[in-house]
């Protein structure tokens, strides 16, 4: 079962949760007819137990999305997984932990897509996972340790990456820029 479950057509703001060791997603969110969804200041899975059995965080919407002081880590899949391509939504996330999860740190499909001041260290698969339909900019996002690249990009606007570190991963940075 899911930690939390959140199906709206509104505006959803979440702060303060904690949603470890669900045999599901910690959260699953469905939010639509363009409402934003906001998460701050939570915990997603536990590095010392055993997480969840899926993913931190499981967002579908067509609306924009921002993350921020948000630590997803030990989950069974994803730490975090965003789709915001079904409208025109973008995707923000900051000063966030996404790391130790078995597939993806972070996995996400926008509009644009900004990350400032993240980590996604020793992820089983990528540590973001990103495509975006316009521009992609990461500032200061360390990416370590995962099991392929740090970061996967997929866009067909510009990519910006400033002081960041991607180190001892199969490849640091692939982008595919269309």
């Amino acid at each position: 079962a899911n930690g939390l479950l959140v199906l709206s057509a509104g505006n959803v703001y979440l702060s303060g949760i904690t949603a470890n060791d669900n045999l599901d997603d910690g959260i699953d969110a469905e939010v639509y007819n363009g409402s934003s969804f906001k998460l701050a200041h939570s915990t997603l899975g536990d590095s010392v137990v055993t997480g969840n059995g899926d993913d931190g965080l499981d967002l579908e919407t067509d609306g924009s999305v921002s993350i921020y002081k948000v630590t997803a880590i030990g989950n069974d899949d994803n730490g975090v997984y965003v789709d915001a391509s079904y409208g025109s939504g973008d995707l923000f996330v900051s000063h966030s932990n996404f790391s130790n999860n078995l597939d993806e740190g972070l996995e996400g499909y926008a509009e644009n897509i900004t990350i400032k001041n993240v980590f996604t260290n020793n992820n089983g698969e990528y540590g973001l996972f990103l495509t975006a339909l316009g521009e992609i900019t990461l500032t200061r996002v360390t990416s370590n340790g995962n099991g392929f690249d740090g970061v996967d990009l997929l866009t067909i606007g510009n990519s910006k990456i400033i002081c960041s570190t991607f180190q001892n991963n199969d490849y640091g940075i692939t982008a595919d820029l269309l």
